[in-house]
C-alpha cells in the first residue's frame, strides 16, 4: 500500500466492488489504510454482458422546446452514431429534431437538442407461428494490443491510437464498437466509436490537462445494426463477446507550437 490510498480507490483500480474488498479483508469503509499494509484483492466475478437494446417503442412529441431537450455539444472525432448510442435512441430521431440532413457533417462544438422522449404503450401482440431465427455464432472478444495493460503511453504523446486484433470477417451491418472512460474522473462522459478497421484514435478532448497523469479504461466488441436504418426501430446490439476492460496511463502535454517563419 502507498500513503493516501483508500478502499474506494482500490476498488476502482482493480475493477471490483467495494463490498467485496471490505468483506475479504474483514474491514469497514471507516477503517483507514496504512502505508505498507497488505490488502487482499478479490478476483473479479465474470458477469455476462447483456444484449444491447438501444431503442424501445416510443410515442414521440411533435415539437421539442428548451424544457424538452438536454443539450449535447459535439467533441472532436465524435459522430452522430456515437451520440445515439450514448443516449439510447436512433440517429434518425436526432437528425429530425436538429434538422440535420447529412449525419456525417456534424462539427466540433455543434450544439444538439437531445429530446426527452416518453415511452408510449407497448404494441399489441400478434399471434402466429414463431419464425426460426438464423443461427449466427457470436464473434470472439478482440485482443487489445495497444496501449498494453497498465503502462503509460510514450511521454509527449499528444494523440493515442488504440489497436486490437481482428476477430474475423464482419458482415456489412457489423462494426467494432470502442468504449473509453476515464477512471481518474468517474464523472467524465465516456466516449464510444464505431469503425470497420482495428484502430481508433482517441478524441483530443480526452487528453489530460498539461502535466497531469490520468488512468483510462477501454474495451472493444462487435455490434450489429438491427432493423431498417431509415426507421425509428433501428437499434445496435452486440454480436460478439466484449474484451475485458484494460487500463493505461496518459500524461497530458502541451500541443506543439508551429514555428513562425522569419524573413
Amino acid at each position: 500500500m502507498h500513503s493516501g490510498q483508500t478502499w474506494i480507490g482500490l476498488a476502482i483500480w482493480y475493477d471490483v466492488s467495494l463490498d467485496s474488498i471490505l468483506t475479504l479483508n474483514g474491514r469497514t469503509e471507516a477503517d483507514l489504510l496504512k502505508a505498507d499494509e497488505e490488502v487482499l484483492i478479490p478476483l473479479p466475478t465474470y458477469t455476462p454482458t447483456p444484449e444491447v437494446t438501444l431503442v424501445p417503442t416510443l410515442e414521440l412529441m411533435e415539437e421539442y422546446g428548451p424544457d424538452q431537450c438536454r443539450e449535447h455539444i459535439i467533441v472532436a472525432g465524435e459522430t452522430l452514431i456515437a451520440v445515439a448510442l450514448e443516449y439510447e435512441m436512433t440517429v434518425q430521431l436526432i437528425q429530425s429534431v436538429n434538422n440535420i440532413t447529412n449525419p456525417d457533417l456534424v462539427k466540433e462544438g455543434q450544439r444538439l437538442c437531445i429530446p426527452l422522449v416518453t415511452p408510449g404503450p407497448p404494441p399489441s401482440p400478434t399471434f402466429g407461428p414463431t419464425p426460426t431465427p438464423e443461427e449466427r455464432a457470436p464473434h470472439s472478444a478482440p485482443h487489445l494490443l495497444y496501449p498494453p495493460a497498465g503502462v503509460e503511453v510514450p511521454p509527449g504523446s499528444a494523440q493515442v491510437t488504440l489497436q486490437w486484433t481482428v476477430v474475423g470477417f464482419l458482415d456489412p451491418d457489423e462494426y467494432y464498437m470502442v468504449e473509453v472512460r476515464s477512471v481518474s474522473r468517474p464523472d467524465a462522459r465516456a466516449v464510444r466509436g464505431l469503425v470497420k478497421t482495428t484502430t481508433w484514435r482517441l478524441p483530443e478532448s480526452m487528453q489530460p490537462a498539461v502535466g497531469s497523469i490520468e488512468t483510462y479504461a477501454w474495451r472493444v466488441s462487435v455490434v450489429r445494426g438491427k432493423g431498417d436504418p431509415a426507421s425509428d426501430g433501428f437499434v445496435w446490439e452486440r454480436s460478439g463477446f466484449p474484451a475485458s476492460w484494460q487500463r493505461f496511463l496518459w500524461l497530458g502535454v502541451a500541443p506543439e507550437s508551429t514555428p513562425t517563419p522569419t524573413g
